[in-house]
């Protein structure tokens, strides 16, 4: 599955969080940080791409306040891809 996520994706550590996440899980793929925007590829099925957007949709966004920004934007793009993960995998 690849992703292109555009907007605000430079200087908040989007890349970097997306990265950890997938690492964390054992997810193979890469994140790609593509000036404008960010280039994820992930090399599971549906049900462990969900997984991942659970595991997003749970972080504390105050763990870490340099990371704050960063947790808020994965939070909600995890959120409009969860509302659309049906679309996502034909």
């Amino acid at each position: 599955m690849k992703l292109i996520f555009k907007g605000v994706v430079q200087g908040v550590g989007f890349r970097p969080t997306i990265y950890r996440v997938a690492e964390e899980m054992g997810l193979k793929g890469y994140v790609l940080n593509k000036g404008s925007e960010v280039e994820v590829v992930i090399d599971k099925d549906k049900d462990e791409f969900i997984s991942l957007l659970e595991r997003a949709l749970s972080i504390d966004i105050n763990e870490n306040p340099s990371s704050r920004l960063a947790n808020i934007i994965a939070q909600e793009r995890a959120q409009w891809l969860m509302e659309r993960v049906d679309e996502l995998f034909f």
